[in-house]
């Protein structure tokens, strides 16, 4: 089952927002060890474009 993602702050879609609620849900045990991130699902969840997610992806 995948995790659906929420801003956790003010909606930002620069990368570095992006990288914060990505982090924050690994971090909080939304995604669980081994848990699978995809781009598409992700991104639709936070209404942005795949640029800016995978910047953020990189950096995790």
């Amino acid at each position: 089952m995948d995790h659906k993602f929420e801003w956790q702050e003010q909606r930002t879609t620069t990368p570095d927002g992006v990288y914060r609620t990505l982090r924050a849900a690994i971090l909080d045990g939304s995604v669980p060890p081994g848990g699978q991130l995809r781009e598409a699902h992700i991104a639709t969840d936070l209404g942005i474009s795949r640029s800016p997610l995978r910047e953020a992806l990189t950096k995790l």
